[in-house]
């Protein structure tokens, strides 16, 4: 794994999650993975479960808008904070979000491992 391929790895991630497009998040991921969306989750072990995750998105977030900021890359793993805001659909309320993720890439790109600690706050 390297830089490069790391941040094209979250530029997908940044792009699924700003268009809503689950099917996109669901693609990021191998044929064969863990998906930590918290460390006390049990992991998604399917592209079916990360696409069902992510479609709580579109009915729940607009104007979204994410950043990143790569933190280290090592041959196993990179880690990245990612940060942003979204506005509830329900309430219009603002909320901000920061994470720290954790993710393995195979050598196609994929995501064979992610797990992610994050906090949110409503504004």
């Amino acid at each position: 794994m390297n830089r490069k391929t790391f941040k094209s790895w979250l530029k997908g991630l940044k792009k699924a999650w700003e268009e809503k497009n689950p099917e996109a998040a669901a693609d990021l991921m191998a044929d064969e993975f863990f998906y930590f969306e918290n460390p006390f989750d049990e992991p998604l072990k399917t592209k079916s479960e990360v696409l069902k995750l992510w479609q709580a998105v579109p009915e729940s977030q607009k104007d979204i808008q994410i950043l990143f900021d790569v933190i280290l890359v090592r041959r196993d793993f990179g880690l990245a904070r990612v940060w942003g805001y979204y506005k509830a659909v329900k309430t219009g309320k603002k909320t901000f979000f920061d994470s720290i993720v954790n993710v393995t890439l195979d050598r196609s790109g994929k995501a064979t491992k992610f797990r992610q600690w994050y906090e949110k706050k409503e504004l």
